[in-house]
């Protein structure tokens, strides 16, 4: 058993670094091949992820993806779909590069039977040890389960329809439409789906970076019904940090820390760590200080001197 990890990364090679060490430390089973899909502005961060690359070289599960500037055209055909009439002109859907048609080859590139997807701002907090029994339940309604990493109990005003059996967790996403973690069914935080259903949409339906991906194909699949029943541990294996924002479709929440100045941390050497709250009640944590690690020696750097006034 494999599974595919697709990771969404744009001019934050630091971030990224944490998130793949945390995946390599805490994650136990199953094996994985990790496609990292990644863009940058200026060559100033094409360097933080070439270096990035290095340290990486020797690890084969793991490769890396940019971005090029020969834009995916979007196909007359595919607008007489009017969804993807509405996407398109909702959004001012203008496809700036290939992500969408790098996103598609990736999901036909390998026989993995599973898919999850990530975002360079998160970091594994706790083991994940996944058994077949997993994956075989939802090869058993691959059009309606998925499994979650980044919920647990109590978390994001978990309501009284999560049920929990010996060590796992269950709710309906259609039961829960009021709250984005628990009634979101589609997600690029952590979820883990069937891979045939996933790609078909991909194929289907437009979208032009990981927020209209995200947007769009939730959209559909509520439309559908599909993915309704969400299994996950009793708490999570990773949380988010939105340290910063790099995108402008969604107005998200985030402390606004500069990706120059990390990038930078990054170039002169450092390695940096997310705190880990003891009560965890929330996905999105917005840390007051980050550690910085560097010739064995860590400092602890507050964010409130760089927090967006």
């Amino acid at each position: 058993m494999k599974l595919h990890i697709i990771i969404f990364s744009f001019n934050r090679a630091l971030q990224l670094d944490t998130l793949i060490r945390s995946l390599k430390a805490k994650w136990k089973n199953p094996t994985y091949k990790i496609n990292v899909v990644y863009n940058t502005t200026n060559s100033g961060f094409q360097q933080g992820y070439d270096l990035l690359k290095r340290k990486l070289s020797s690890d084969t599960s793991i490769e890396f993806h940019k971005e090029n500037s020969c834009a995916d055209k979007i196909r007359f055909m595919e607008l007489l779909n009017w969804r993807n009439a509405s996407f398109y002109y909702r959004y001012k859907m203008r496809h700036k590069s290939n992500f969408r048609s790098l996103c598609n080859s990736l999901l036909q590139a390998n026989d993995t039977r599973h898919v999850m997807f990530l975002t360079d701002d998160a970091m594994f907090i706790n083991p994940v040890d996944l058994n077949k029994e997993v994956f075989d339940w939802i090869d058993e309604k691959p059009y309606g389960r998925q499994f979650s990493l980044r919920v647990g109990i109590g978390m994001n005003g978990q309501n009284k329809t999560v049920k929990q059996i010996n060590n796992n967790i269950y709710w309906d996403f259609y039961e829960n439409k009021g709250n984005s973690n628990w009634g979101y069914p589609f997600s690029v935080d952590a979820h883990i789906y069937s891979k045939a259903p996933i790609a078909e949409l991909f194929a289907r339906y437009i979208y032009c970076n990981p927020n209209t991906l995200e947007g769009n194909i939730c959209t559909l699949v509520r439309s559908k019904k599909w993915f309704g029943e969400g299994m996950g541990n009793c708490a999570a294996s990773i949380l988010s940090y939105p340290i910063n924002m790099v995108q402008n479709v969604v107005d998200n929440e985030s402390l606004g820390i500069d990706c120059g100045l990390l990038n930078r941390w990054y170039l002169d050497g450092y390695a940096m760590q997310y705190p880990v709250p003891e009560d965890i009640d929330i996905f999105q944590q917005y840390p007051e200080y980050v550690y910085l690690d560097k010739d064995n020696r860590r400092i602890v750097k507050s964010l409130l001197h760089y927090k967006k006034r």
